[in-house]
């Protein structure tokens, strides 16, 4: 692999039919039709921009494409449409494209969706689901029930979708050790070939943050989420999942190809508001707003809010960090 350009895209798309009480990604909930459609041509301006700033060559076919959100299911079927189009033509060639996943939410994927993906090169979906509790679910803020997730997933099977990964989190107040067991077991039932397991993090300003803040719930015990944490590792490997990174487990081939460019510190292109960007050394990020993004980029601006160029030395760091978050650590002669 050429690791001076960049061969993985991320796009993100900031809408969601409403907001989770646990989200702090950008992103904004019921948005018009008119900015969903402006969003759509700045993402297009900024396609074209990427190719100059990339100093014309760094750019070329992409190997993983990455649609991610907010919620990009949340788009209706026309404008879902548009976006996968003009993704398809920043990707360049097609063929090279191994991995190519959208973020989805049961309850905003429907069956016309889920094959207009298909048909429109999508391989691989990643589906919100958090939990199967009812509970869980209401704590979370979450708008659909588990009914709808394991209807998502048949859905999804019948789209012919055979690379599916299941969003999962424990660690939610209220959550007991039993609960987080009863889920991993439903989730099992669901037979994903990927999950991606995250220990909830209450973070300031979100609506789990303000009733922290103000005493009505309180984080699980460290004693308790480190117990969940290994009932999740112990009975996913059982299950013949892979342990591969922090928060993920995959059948054997089915790793992320994606979110590796990301561990491995290879480089990367981001389109859309707060999506960022890695080629050369350079990080770079956009505007966290829409209005601002569409602006900037109908007046022939860059959308960037903030860039810095790393050093050799900060590079190898990352370079480090990230690679001990896999499995296989840090291969010292690689290094």
């Amino acid at each position: 692999m050429n690791n001076s350009r960049p061969q993985s895209l991320y796009v993100h798309v900031p809408f969601c039919l409403s907001k989770c009480a646990y989200c702090d990604f950008y992103s904004l909930a019921a948005c018009s039709r008119e900015l969903m459609q402006r969003y759509l041509r700045a993402v297009e301006l900024e396609a074209r921009q990427a190719p100059r700033r990339l100093h014309c060559e760094a750019t070329g076919p992409m190997t993983t494409i990455y649609i991610g959100g907010g919620t990009p299911s949340a788009l209706p079927a026309d404008l879902l449409a548009g976006l996968l189009g003009l993704i398809g033509e920043c990707a360049g060639d097609g063929e090279e494209v191994e991995e190519f996943t959208v973020e989805a939410n049961p309850g905003s994927l429907d069956a016309s969706k889920a094959g207009l993906l298909r048909q429109m090169g999508v391989n691989r979906l990643s589906l919100g689901v958090q939990s199967l509790q009812s509970a869980t679910l209401a704590t979370l803020g979450r708008q659909c029930d588990a009914e709808t997730a394991r209807e998502t997933v048949a859905m999804a099977r019948r789209a012919v979708f055979d690379n599916l990964s299941l969003d999962l989190i424990f660690a939610v107040p209220g959550q007991t050790l039993q609960d987080w067991l009863k889920d991993l077991d439903d989730v099992l039932a669901l037979e994903s070939e990927h999950l991606s397991v995250y220990g909830l993090s209450i973070e300031p300003g979100t609506p789990l943050g303000v009733r922290a803040a103000a005493g009505e719930l309180a984080a699980v015990d460290e004693g308790l989420y480190v117990e969940m944490m290994f009932a999740a590792r112990e009975r996913l490997e059982r299950a013949g999942f892979e342990h591969y990174e922090i928060s993920n487990y995959a059948l054997p081939g089915r790793r992320s190809r994606h979110n590796m460019t990301y561990w491995h510190n290879r480089p990367y292109v981001g389109l859309g508001p707060a999506a960022a960007s890695y080629v050369g050394g350079v990080r770079w990020k956009n505007v966290s707003d829409v209005e601002g993004y569409c602006q900037a980029l109908e007046r022939g601006q860059s959308a960037i809010a903030e860039s810095e160029q790393l050093d050799a030395e900060s590079r190898a760091r990352e370079t480090a960090m990230l690679a001990l978050r896999l499995l296989e650590g840090l291969e010292l002669d690689d290094f």
